[in-house]
């Protein structure tokens, strides 16, 4: 057989070619998997990145009213999730008030440094509560209802049913877990303990 009648030899990629084409071909399924994954808030996006960054720095001499605040409100649920509402002022001041599944039944009084209390109301309003909006979906039956009221400089705003409508934005419920720590919540709510509630203070757990 003729040179000029053989088949046109087989070229491979080069290395590096293959590691392009390796690159090109996971941005195009890595890039809508991101967008994916954050839609459906399984990988934090820019709003919570947002956050992070405003907590990481020091808002503390953020100019704020001492009658700012923020109030969470937590309802039952199927289970024995805590029923409790609990607000954080500006001025440090907190007010409890425990209904069910709790350790302190009723209204409870505390106060933590009034400079950490400006600094998480400051750093719920800069990540833009105000504007916050989802879409709606169906509701979760099996769910805590929440509230979650914001006043700053003048403005309210409040947030209802959040955790029963599940395209909440994942941020809402880091808010509301950093409201309980800055406000010192735990000191009134029990600690699981396998299928169990425990009051840390030996106290039994306050369930209607």
């Amino acid at each position: 057989m003729d040179a000029d009648d053989s088949d046109p030899p087989f070229h491979t990629l080069r290395p590096a070619n293959f590691a392009v084409l390796v690159g090109m071909l996971t941005c195009i399924v890595a890039i809508p998997a991101a967008y994916w994954l954050a839609d459906s808030g399984l990988l934090p996006w820019a709003v919570e990145l947002g956050w992070d960054q405003l907590r990481a720095e020091d808002q503390s001499a953020v100019p704020g009213h001492d009658q700012d605040s923020v109030e969470l409100t937590r309802s039952g649920c199927f289970g024995r999730c805590p029923v409790y509402s609990v607000k954080l002022f500006a001025s440090g001041h907190v007010e409890f008030e425990g209904e069910a599944y709790v350790c302190a039944h009723g209204r409870q009084v505390g106060s933590v440094d009034p400079r950490r209390a400006r600094e998480l109301i400051a750093d719920i309003a800069a990540v833009g509560f105000f504007e916050l909006r989802w879409k709606a979906g169906d509701p979760t039956a099996d769910a805590s209802r929440t509230t979650m009221t914001l006043r700053f400089h003048g403005r309210t705003r409040s947030l209802h049913d959040l955790f029963v409508e599940p395209n909440t934005p994942r941020l809402i419920g880091r808010i509301g877990s950093e409201i309980d720590a800055v406000a010192g919540t735990g000191q009134w709510l029990p600690i699981r303990e396998g299928q169990s509630l425990a009051c840390a203070n030996g106290k039994p757990v306050h369930v209607a």
